[in-house]
C-alpha cells in the first residue's frame, strides 16, 4: 500500500558540505607528539594544519609516523612536515567530483575549504563511498522527540518534522499527563479508602494530592509511606504516557527512524519498521537514572533518620556506595526496559511515516544548508527543549484552575 505521508521526492545533490566532519585540526607550530595524539583520537590518514582559521597544509600520517620512528623526540614543528600544496575540495563539490579528487589524491580524507582557503572541516572517503551507495545518513548525530503532531528530528543545526507548535504541545501533554496521573491516583486511593476504610489509603491520597514532587520527605517510618506515594505517581505517569494516543507510537517511530539512519538502512517503511524501539540516547535513560538515584538515596536518608542508622553510620555509608555502583551498572538496562515496555509501543504505519518524513526533511535541509557550524548554543536550541518548557509552564498555570471543583469531590470521599 502506498504511504502518502512520506514525500519521496528526489533529494538535492549531496555535496562535501553535507558530508562535512569537524575533527580538531593541528596548528603549524605544534609538536609532532600532539599531532600523533590527535590522529589517534580521529584516525583519517592525516591532519589539516590550520592557522587563524585558514588551511595552511596537510600533515600525512605516514610522514608523521616515519619522523617519530626515526626520532620520538623530534623537535620540529608540524609546519615543517606538512604539505602546503595538499589537495582540498570546496563545500559545493558533488559526489562525482569528490570521487575524482580521492582517486587523484589516494587519501582517506580531504580538507574542505572556502574559495578564500578558510578551513571548514574534512570529508572522508568512506563517507563518499557510502553516499555513492545510496546511504544518505548524515555524519552528525541525530536527535528527536515525539509530539502530538508527529516526530520532530534534528541534527543540531537543522530540524524537520513537527515544528515549534508540536514541541509546545509536547510540553502541554507532559504537564497534563503529570496532572491527570496525580489526580486519577488520588481519586483511586480515595475511592478505595471509601470502600475499605484503610487509614494507609487515606494517608497516601492526602500525600499525593499535595503534589509530592515538591514536598520534603518526612523522617522515620512516615518516609516509607511518602516514598510509596512517589513510586505510585511515577508508575501512574508512565502508564498514562504508554497508552496515550500517538505519543507512545510516535516515540517508537522516532527511535526506529534514527536507528535506521545510524545503521545506514534505507528510509523505507519496511526497513524502519524492522529497527528496534530502544535508543541509547533517549531521555528515558536520564529519567531512569534520576528516578533510581532519587529513590535509592531517599531510602538511605530514611535509614539515617533513625537512631539505629546513625549508630551504624559506617555500614550505612558502605551500603550507599554499593547502591551507587548498582545504579551505575543498571541504569542503562533499566532505561532500555522502560523504553521497550513503558515509554514506547509498536508504531503504526502512519507514525513510522511521520518519522521518515522528518528524517527526509532534515536531509533536505542539511543538503541545502551544509556549511553552518555546529555550536553548543545551536545544538541546545535545536533540541527543542525551549518550546517544550514553554508549553509545560503554560499548562502548569492553566490546569490548577480546574482543581477546585475536583478537590471538593475527592474530599467528600475521604471524610
Amino acid at each position: 500500500m502506498e504511504n502518502r505521508d512520506v514525500n519521496l521526492e528526489t533529494l538535492p545533490a549531496i555535496t562535501a558540505g553535507y558530508l562535512l566532519r569537524t575533527p580538531t585540526p593541528v596548528a603549524p607550530d605544534e609538536v609532532l607528539g600532539k599531532a600523533a595524539f590527535l590522529l589517534r583520537t580521529a584516525p583519517m590518514g592525516g591532519l589539516p594544519v590550520v592557522r587563524g582559521g585558514m588551511l595552511v597544509g596537510w600533515l600525512d600520517e605516514a610522514v608523521l609516523t616515519a619522523a617519530l620512528a626515526e626520532n620520538p623526540d623530534d623537535p620540529r614543528p608540524v609546519g615543517e612536515l606538512a604539505d602546503p600544496a595538499g589537495l582540498a575540495v570546496a563545500p559545493h563539490a558533488t559526489l562525482p567530483e569528490l570521487a575524482d579528487a580521492f582517486r587523484y589524491a589516494d587519501a582517506a580524507a580531504l580538507p574542505v575549504v572556502t574559495p578564500g582557503s578558510q578551513y571548514l572541516g574534512i570529508v572522508l572517503r568512506a563517507d563518499v563511498a557510502a553516499a555513492l551507495g545510496g546511504r544518505y545518513g548524515t555524519p552528525r548525530q541525530i536527535g528527536g522527540m515525539a509530539t502530538p503532531l508527529g516526530v520532530y528530528m534534528t541534527n543540531g543545526t537543522v530540524s524537520g518534522g513537527a515544528g515549534w507548535l508540536g514541541l509546545m504541545l509536547t510540553g502541554v501533554v507532559l504537564a497534563t499527563t503529570a496532572w491527570v496521573s496525580q489526580l486519577a491516583l488520588t481519586f483511586v486511593l480515595a475511592g478505595a479508602y471509601h470502600l475499605l476504610h484503610m487509614p494507609l489509603l487515606k494517608e497516601l491520597a492526602q500525600f499525593i494530592d499535595q503534589d509530592p514532587a515538591y514536598l520534603p520527605l518526612a523522617a522515620g517510618p512516615e518516609c516509607l509511606r511518602e516514598l510509596l506515594g512517589l513510586v505510585l505517581v511515577m508508575l501512574a505517569f508512565m502508564l498514562l504516557f504508554r497508552f496515550m494516543p500517538r505519543m507512545g507510537g510516535t516515540h517508537a517511530a522516532e527511535h526506529q527512524t534514527i536507528n535506521a539512519l545510524e545503521a545506514g538502512e534505507p528510509l523505507t517503511p519496511e526497513a524502519v519498521a524492522r529497527m528496534p524501539r530502544v535508543h541509547p540516547r533517549c531521555g528515558t535513560n536520564l529519567w531512569s537514572i534520576g528516578m533510581l538515584g532519587y529513590l535509592s538515596l531517599t531510602l538511605v536518608a530514611l535509614v539515617l533518620s533513625t537512631p539505629l542508622g546513625r549508630a551504624y553510620l559506617p555500614i550505612v555509608g558502605t551500603i550507599e556506595l554499593w547502591i551507587v555502583l548498582a545504579i551505575v551498572l543498571t541504569w542503562r538496562p533499566f532505561g532500555a526496559w522502560l523504553q521497550q515496555h513503558i515509554t514506547t509501543r509498536p508504531a503504526s504505519p502512519r507514525e513510522i511515516a511521520s518519522g521518515i518524513a522528518a528524517a527526509r526533511e532534515v536531509q533536505r535541509r542539511s543538503l541545502t544548508q551544509p556549511d553552518r557550524p555546529l555550536t553548543l548554543a545551536r545544538r541546545v536550541w535545536s533540541m527543542g527543549l525551549v518550546p517544550v518548557a514553554v508549553g509545560f509552564i503554560v499548562a502548569g498555570f492553566v490546569l490548577p484552575w480546574l482543581e477546585t471543583p475536583l478537590d471538593a469531590l475527592w474530599h467528600s470521599l475521604v471524610k
